[in-house]
């Protein structure tokens, strides 16, 4: 029984990881619009049907998080017929032989892009973070959070932290500075 309790605990955290990231993707924050009570909602319904199906007992966010932020549609409406006519083309025989044909080592590269991208968005989403926490009378440089994120056990190079701060439009250290 108590098994089930770091489970749960584990879906819930990852749940609200996952949410944090695409709200950071599409800068809009899902925890409060449309808020965690639905998000859960949909995720215990969609597990629910899923497991009813012989499907997947809980959706695939890591793969949502990569298709948001490459695509930068963020649409439930397009999704859901995405999802729909992507789901009846695996009905059609010509499609299955063509998906099979593929190579095994073709889908991992593509995993790899897509946990990659998720990593990356991670990342950032730390960085952001840190620096929105940061004293603003003494903005933490480049230098110090690689320092930060490297105790933190996140092995990264400054200028990988340069170059995400610049994507994410932060100006440097000096340029933040309040008075």
């Amino acid at each position: 029984m108590i098994s089930f309790f770091a489970v749960a605990f584990v879906v819930f955290a990852e749940h609200i990881a996952d949410h944090k990231n695409i709200s950071s993707i599409i800068e809009k924050d899902l925890l409060r619009e449309p808020g965690l009570h639905r998000t859960l909602m949909g995720d215990g319904v969609a597990s629910m049907i899923g497991t009813w199906i012989c499907g997947l007992p809980n959706t695939s966010y890591g793969e949502s998080t990569a298709t948001i932020g490459f695509s930068r549609v963020a649409s439930v409406i397009v999704s859901t017929v995405a999802a729909l006519f992507l789901g009846s083309l695996a009905f059609i025989e010509p499609v299955q032989v063509f998906l099979r044909s593929i190579p095994s080592c073709v889908f991992g590269g593509c995993a790899m892009i897509l946990y990659g991208y998720i990593a990356c968005s991670g990342l950032k989403t730390i960085i952001r973070e840190t620096i929105n926490n940061e004293d603003k009378t003494s903005p933490v440089p480049d230098d110090a959070l690689t320092e930060i994120l490297n105790k933190k056990g996140y092995k990264i190079a400054r200028r990988t932290v340069a170059k995400y701060r610049e994507q994410l439009n932060i100006p440097v250290a000096r340029l933040r500075r309040e008075l």
